[in-house]
């Protein structure tokens, strides 16, 4: 018997692949900004104070701007904004990795306080005011901005009490010390006479200025008192080394107080800050300004009005700086002069806190009346 063995096809088919179901997109790294606004420096802590309803952007950078400053341009719509509280503080979040500028967008409503919209840095011109951050993926990046006080209007009557407050910081020449001097001098013979009461402070790194002594707000109704202001004047001496630096902020923190009027002399722009003083580095930057801004803030919330005089080379005076620690209007707020033009821009202040006029003339005295007669 034969058996006769066949073959037998087996097709192979294919598993089937389920469907695909929807896909989950890949997590858009996000990270985020805390602001915090500043404004006048507590006199009792040191720091400055926090300041609420400041409405504050974060802007997307876009490039660098023109000239080589290596400041950042920014559009003009920000990627997120925020109100800052009762602590200073608010949050922008959602925000994509790369670079930003925190800038300022309004004043603080029904304050005093005012943005900053420009700052002068040493050798970059007057730039846009904000802090520049990174933002990284799931990251809080962390800006301060800080917040000028506006200058009280000046004080009325011929009674003020003013501190001319003396920069003796190592960048002043021998020969613009000297200009500086006589003006002052003028500037106190000026007021001789009035009831004005005049101080004589002085700082560089320090205030005072290492090896100075402050002389309180002495009257200039007598010749005594005058003598006495001549004598602080010409007893300012420059210090040396480290101790000359220019430090705004140390300037300002000692000259709160009950005055009328603080006159900041300055012959340039704030290198070191703190108090003591942080450095290196010496540099004017944003620190600097801002730490200046602060202490000029507690001055002026004390009821002071502050006068900014920048004398020497005009091409070393910042009108943009000077105008943050005073006020915004050049020939009222803030001056910037030679070493001899100095003694005008006294003669403009003193004529403005008080001139000394003549003895007024006695009033004539009524003719006598006579007394009345009686008859009877």
């Amino acid at each position: 018997m034969r058996v006769l063995l066949g073959l037998v096809a087996f097709a192979v088919v294919p598993a089937l692949t389920p469907a695909p179901g929807p896909s989950t997109p890949a997590a858009t790294p996000v990270g985020s900004v805390v602001v915090r606004a500043v404004g006048d420096r507590d006199p009792a802590t040191g720091d400055p104070q926090p300041v609420a309803g400041a409405r504050i952007g974060v802007v997307g950078v876009v490039g660098i701007e023109p000239g080589g400053t290596g400041d950042p341009v920014a559009p003009a719509a920000p990627a997120g904004a925020c109100t800052t509280g009762a602590n200073g503080t608010c949050s922008v979040a959602g925000l994509a990795p790369g670079p930003y500028r925190v800038v300022p967008l309004d004043d603080p409503p029904g304050s005093a306080l005012h943005r900053i919209t420009t700052i002068e840095p040493a050798g970059d011109g007057p730039v846009p005011y904000g802090v520049v951050v990174t933002v990284t993926d799931g990251a809080t990046t962390a800006a301060t901005l800080a917040y000028r006080r506006a200058n009280p209007a000046p004080a009325t009557g011929c009674g003020a009490r003013v501190t001319l407050v003396h920069d003796l910081s190592g960048s002043i020449a021998p020969g613009e010390a000297a200009a500086m001097t006589r003006a002052t001098l003028g500037f106190v013979d000026t007021l001789a006479g009035s009831a004005v009461r005049l101080g004589i402070s002085s700082f560089a790194t320090a205030a005072p200025a290492a090896g100075n002594t402050d002389r309180a707000p002495t009257p200039l109704a007598d010749p005594a008192g005058v003598a006495d202001v001549h004598a602080g004047v010409l007893a300012l001496v420059r210090p040396g080394g480290t101790d000359r630096y220019t430090n705004w902020d140390a300037a300002l923190r000692a000259a709160v107080g009950e005055q009328d009027l603080v006159v900041l002399l300055t012959d340039g722009n704030p290198t070191v800050h703190g108090v003591p003083a942080v450095h290196p580095p010496v540099v004017t930057g944003r620190e600097q300004i801002e730490a200046a801004v602060a202490s000029a803030g507690a001055v002026k919330a004390a009821g002071t009005r502050i006068v900014a005089v920048g004398v020497g080379d005009p091409a070393q005076q910042s009108p943009t700086n000077l105008a943050l620690v005073s006020g915004p209007v050049a020939g009222v707020d803030h001056f910037v002069t030679t070493a001899a033009g100095l003694a005008e821009v006294w003669r403009t202040l003193a004529a403005a806190i008080c001139t000394p006029g003549p003895d007024p003339e006695p009033e004539p005295e009524p003719d006598p009346v006579p007394a009345p007669r009686f008859t009877g």
